[in-house]
């Protein structure tokens, strides 16, 4: 049996993850052990294309269910922002009912609602993303969006984060979209990490410490 399925919804996500798991030490930033996971297989990272947050929500259980008996986990992720904008509790509710009815047990899979989008976990202070929007260090990309006004001073993240996530890379002469999550998830530290304060990651995190702790010493 597998170790653990990722259902997600989009290609940007898609692509975010493959980044991250394509790396030797990924497990040192996400603090757990390393379990068996292939960023090129497409059951590990698992996309249903046409099944965004919509389609994951209505069919992610029927899309795992074939997989039950292959992984002991599955790990669904999803964007909270969508059409008719359910909120993130009832969708974790009702991903989870769906689930359990169609045989996955409580302690064998979690629903990762990102509040309120994938590009919230773009923006941990650190020079990694600094450096894939293309910027000499992250102050200076924040600055420069707070001197447009897509950043207010003393919040945590820019106020329209596909709209900042754009105009960050057009400033930095890099290319939008896939290529900035690629680009952020294949460096990120353990403690930037620490400090995406985005409830979803926090969650993520917490399940994957949870099914596959470090074995002893400092991570």
């Amino acid at each position: 049996m597998r170790d653990v399925i990722f259902h997600l919804a989009d290609e940007h996500m898609e692509k975010g993850l493959k980044a991250f798991f394509a790396r030797g030490n990924w497990h040192y930033a996400i603090g757990c052990r390393r379990f068996a996971i292939d960023p090129s297989d497409e059951n590990d990272i698992y996309r249903v294309p046409g099944h965004t947050d919509g389609g994951i929500w209505k069919h992610a259980a029927n899309n795992l269910r074939p997989f039950r008996e292959q992984y002991q986990y599955a790990v669904i992720i999803l964007d909270a922002d969508f059409e008719p904008h359910p909120s993130p509790q009832q969708l974790r509710a009702d991903i989870s009912a769906d689930m359990i009815a169609s045989g996955w047990p409580t302690d064998r899979f979690t629903v990762i609602v990102i509040e309120p989008e994938l590009e919230a976990w773009l923006w941990s202070p650190n020079q990694t993303v600094a450096t894939a929007f293309g910027h000499e260090n992250f102050d200076q990309l924040r600055a420069r969006l707070a001197a447009e006004n897509l950043w207010d001073n003393g919040q945590p993240k820019p106020n329209d984060l596909k709209r900042a996530r754009d105009r960050a890379a057009k400033l930095g002469g890099k290319k939008t979209g896939g290529p900035i999550f690629k680009g952020v998830f294949s460096a990120i530290s353990n403690r930037a990490c620490n400090l995406c304060v985005e409830p979803g990651f926090k969650a993520m995190r917490t399940a994957l410490q949870k099914w596959f702790p470090v074995d002893g010493g400092a991570v």
